[in-house]
């Protein structure tokens, strides 16, 4: 597995977190204040889903480069049995493939609403489901399922 992958798909993991935290919460705040949708808006929408698409993709380079898709292809049985292999190969990644398809389809209902707080709500709740599940699938370091560190480092 490269190291440099696995040190950029950490760093993104917080990256990511910031940008969806900070897009809900100027959602939630215009959703519930009747405020328009400013450029800023769009542009908080736009980060936040550049960079959940760009983590899925450096994790889908991880899975297909690294030893547990090989591990899983070759002794599928085996593979299940272990915890974290299993967790890897299957829990992590279709949850983090559903909150990026939440992600991109708060952000196309966004665009295609004709009231602003329309707007802020499909953001609001579309970010909201995304971020729970990214908060389960992530392997904290207190997780029970696989750990690792909160940043890795070279």
């Amino acid at each position: 597995m490269d190291i440099a992958l696995l040190v950029l798909h950490s760093l993104l993991r917080w990256i990511l977190l910031i940008a969806l935290l900070s897009s809900i919460i100027m959602s939630f705040r215009g959703w519930k204040n009747s405020r328009s949708f400013t450029p800023f808006d769009a542009l908080s929408r736009k980060v936040a889903t550049i960079f959940a698409h760009l983590q899925l993709l450096v994790g889908i380079m991880l899975y297909i480069t690294g030893n547990t898709l090989t591990y899983l292809l070759n002794d599928f049985k085996s593979a299940m049995s272990n915890g974290e292999t299993r967790f890897f190969s299957m829990e992590h990644s279709t949850l983090m493939i559903l909150a990026v398809a939440f992600i991109t389809i708060g952000t196309i209902r966004s665009k295609r609403k004709k009231s602003d707080t329309d707007r802020h709500r499909s953001i609001a709740l579309w970010f909201c489901l995304g971020l729970l599940i990214i908060l389960i699938a992530i392997p904290w370091p207190f997780s029970p399922l696989a750990n690792r560190p909160f940043l890795r480092g070279f």
